[in-house]
């Protein structure tokens, strides 16, 4: 099978589950996927590869064994377990081997650890492994190995074609930084070689902030020790004094702008680098005074000490909580008596949440994009090293360079461990991805609006009233109007088909599928039915009468041209998958009483049931267009006293969300299903309406009753940071893919748009003329379905919601703060 994570037994509703064989939270290791258990040891299978190896974690490194296998890969921990630093009391213990799928391992890629070419990294859904080989010809034998089992490898040489789509405005200044820190070996795995982001910032006391001022951003053409003249003067002054030797070039920096210092600095409050901080402080924290006190403070620091280069890390543009004390730690006091608590933010930032919100849009400014190419120049390209480093004062100490000593041709083992010493204290340049100047980032273009959109403007631009056979081909004739306007409301909406033969598929509350051509014919002509069968209304597998809520659509059926009906509401909690034809593909019974909602994500799903449970699947890729996509049981989600009536999924973020009818809201990761948070509805009612967006880390709920106008949005931390409102009351809610937006939809017909970052609307569309039952969106169309069974369509215009015509979204970063 696609995943080998064995499924806890079926529980019944109130007992406790069985044991479960997954590898348990809070270990300071990468989490896997299963584990074997201490008995097990190796497998009896014919190994590919079997080699001693170091397992590199933030948690420190173990030694151990790598064995690979046919279908597995194997580490078994050398007894004692070795760690860099003690086990806190919180931690399970280690276990002594692990085990993971191949067919789980996404791709793998080379990487360097100690500036030797000897690791490689492996990607598994969210997480990701790191093991030193020791040799360079041990890895390479690893590498090939994965690659004779079906492993795939990313390739530096993938680096052009970033370049190309961060040009073309196709990735983010963030999606882009990140690309190029994976790619040149950095990775969450080892401290000393932590994804690195610049300063795009210089002004942290101002009592407000405009981004549309270039004045209020760091200078990106010069490294972080040349923004400051005073400093310049002396860091070129001493560089002249020292004297050149054969084995100790000289340098500007004897600090470096990364290392595992700088990193535990900036994350002092967030477990679990608040242990390790306290580890390489010989078991206490540091003198108050040295703390990550204030961002004011930390940009004087950087800007004017001979000693502090430190760039940032991505935390900084998308994770509040490292900015708070929420452990209320200890921190010390100040040489000032002022105590170390939170961070002291800028005064333009009215909380965490809010500077980061404003740091994001500043990444991603205009003024950014414009420079941004000679900050990767001098990071990752042809100004890290050399004459050109040189002239822009950017050399560092020598052993921070790639190449500068070879550890394995020390024979002198106290000498080989001083400079291991060295190398990991010094901090690391990233691997060399450019030797010539970066081309910078193309003009921001209009963006073309499609012919069919019509004028620019708030108003639907295709309206289509879907009719079932059994109203009479919706003439309304005779009693019983109202329950046959209950019938035709939509119940779900999906665009499928390529680019040429685009249809939209919809579902109706009597689980009647209605598909036809999209974009439809100008208004006034019936759409033509195009269904693959040549049937345009078909009828699902019954249902109870509530199984509206139940269903959702999943492109790419039938070889890819059309649509998958996942639904639930059975009465015997069978999960289906049907074609648009009516026909059941597949069937599955897991939950013990009918399921209430279902998510996705990706290659993930989500299901809550009136058993309290939640359970994970994965979607198992047909192996032939003839067949479908199966669903395979994971995991039971587990806290859970009532009946579920919400859930969402987000397999980017790793996370599970899953509401009930008491009000609460847990929050589980789904690689092993650990319990993250709790959140009650405010008013304590039964949650509705929820979701999960990415960047910003937002979860958004409300309840399923039609008369509340409210829906809440939370950090992940379970603070309230928005309360949006919609009066007349809240029907349908769906975050837009960039997770930028919350579209909002009333029962009255009324459409919202709200920014996720900072709560504020966006833009009001006009109103549908019924109560708004379902949403999707497909490029930049935002299709509505009512509950009288028609579908609306609005064009999300950039124009519209940020002020202007972009190719990209990033022009809501301009907005004025």
């Amino acid at each position: 099978p696609p995943h080998s994570v064995p499924l806890a037994g079926a529980p019944s509703p109130g007992g406790e589950p069985p044991p479960s064989p997954l590898a348990p939270p809070g270990s300071p290791f990468p989490p896997g996927i299963p584990y074997a258990s201490p008995s097990d040891g190796f497998s009896h299978e014919a190994a590919l590869y079997d080699e001693p190896c170091e397992w590199v974690s933030r948690g420190g490194v173990a030694q151990g064994r790598l064995r690979l296998a046919r279908d597995t890969l194997e580490f078994a921990a050398s007894p004692p377990l070795p760690s860099n630093r003690q086990t806190t009391n919180d931690e399970a213990a280690d276990p002594p081997s692990r085990v993971w799928s191949l067919s789980d391992i996404g791709h793998l890629q080379r990487r360097r650890y100690l500036l030797m070419h000897t690791a490689v990294e492996l990607f598994i859904d969210s997480s990701a492994l790191f093991f030193n080989l020791h040799t360079k010809r041990k890895r390479e034998a690893l590498r090939r190995a994965l690659r004779r089992a079906g492993v795939d490898e990313r390739s530096i040489k993938s680096r052009h074609a970033l370049t190309e789509a961060w040009q073309r405005r196709e990735l983010s200044n963030f999606e882009y930084l990140m690309e190029l820190n994976t790619i040149s070996g950095r990775t969450f795995n080892d401290l000393n070689q932590y994804p690195v982001f610049p300063w795009v910032l210089k002004d942290y006391s101002s009592e407000s902030i405009a981004l549309t001022d270039a004045g209020v951003y760091r200078d990106l053409t010069k490294p972080v020790g040349a923004l400051n003249k005073e400093r310049l003067a002396q860091v070129l002054e001493r560089y002249d004094q020292m004297e050149a030797e054969a084995d100790m070039p000289r340098f500007h920096y004897g600090s470096h702008y990364s290392s595992a210092g700088a990193v535990l600095f900036w994350l002092l409050r967030l477990e679990p680098y608040t242990s390790y901080s306290i580890d390489l402080q010989s078991g206490r924290f540091d003198h108050a005074d040295r703390l990550f006190f204030s961002l004011q403070e930390a940009w004087a620091s950087c800007t004017t000490s001979l000693a502090d280069v430190k760039e940032l890390i991505p935390e900084f543009f998308y994770l509040p909580d490292f900015l708070r004390n929420d452990g209320h730690f200890q921190l010390g006091v100040r040489q000032d008596e002022r105590c170390v608590g939170d961070v002291v933010l800028p005064p333009w930032a009215k909380s965490a949440e809010d500077f980061i919100a404003i740091h994001r849009r500043a990444l991603e400014s205009e003024t950014v994009s414009d420079r941004l190419h000679d900050w990767v120049d001098l990071i990752f390209g042809f100004k890290q090293q050399g004459p050109a480093a040189h002239d822009a004062a950017n050399l560092f100490f020598y052993l921070t360079y790639e190449g500068a000593v070879d550890l394995q041709s020390v024979a002198d083992p106290g000498e080989r461990e001083a400079l291991r010493t060295q190398v990991a204290c010094f901090g690391q340049t990233p691997m060399q991805l450019f030797t010539s100047p970066h081309p910078p980032r193309r003009p921001s273009l209009p963006f073309l609006r499609p012919v069919h959109w019509g004028p620019p403007g708030i108003a639907p631009f295709a309206r289509v009233q879907l009719h079932s056979p059994r109203d009479g081909g919706g003439r309304n004739t005779g009693g019983g109007e109202a329950k046959r306007a209950g019938s035709r409301s939509i119940a779900a909406l999906c665009v499928a088909g390529d680019a040429e033969q685009r249809r939209l598929v919809g579902l109706d509350a009597r689980s009647t599928v209605h598909s036809f051509k999209w974009p439809p014919p100008p208004s006034g002509r019936p759409p033509p039915t195009t269904s693959l069968r040549r049937q345009c209304l078909t009828q699902l597998p019954a249902s109870d009468s509530a199984r509206t809520c139940f269903s959702l659509f999943l492109a790419g059926g039938d070889g890819g041209r059309g649509a998958v009906v996942l639904s639930g509401g059975h009465w015997d909690g069978t999960l289906c998958v049907s074609s648009e034809a009516g026909k059941t593909l597949h069937a599955s019974l897991e939950h013990s009483r009918t399921i209430t909602c279902i998510a996705r994500s990706r290659s993930l799903l989500l299901t809550g049931a009136e058993d309290t449970t939640v359970l994970l699947w994965r979607l198992s890729a047909p192996p032939s267009p003839k067949h479908c996509v199966t669903p395979l049981p994971l995991r039971y989600l587990r806290g859970h006293v009532r009946a579920i009536s919400a859930v969402a999924l987000s397999a980017d973020l790793d996370l599970a969300a899953s509401g009930a009818g008491d009000g609460r809201v847990l929050l589980h990761t789904c690689h092993n299903g650990a319990l993250v948070r709790s959140v009650s509805h405010p008013d304590g009612a039964p949650v509705g309406h929820l979701h999960l967006a990415a960047l910003p880390h937002r979860l958004i709920f409300g309840t399923v009753a039609t008369s509340e106008s409210r829906i809440y949005v939370y950090s992940f931390s379970g603070i309230r940071l928005h309360t949006l409102s919609l009066p007349g009351g809240i029907r349908c809610a769906l975050v837009s893919p960039e997770s930028m937006l919350l579209i909002v939809g009333g029962v009255s017909g009324e459409l919202a748009l709200w920014r996720l970052d900072d709560g504020s609307v966006a833009c009001r569309l006009a109103a549908a003329p019924a109560a708004i039952s379902t949403a999707c969106i497909s490029a930049h169309e935002l299709i509505v379905g009512t509950q009288e069974g028609e579908v609306l369509a609005y064009a999300l215009d950039p124009a519209l919601l940020w002020g202007r015509g972009v190719r990209d979204s990033t022009a809501w970063a301009s907005k004025p703060t």
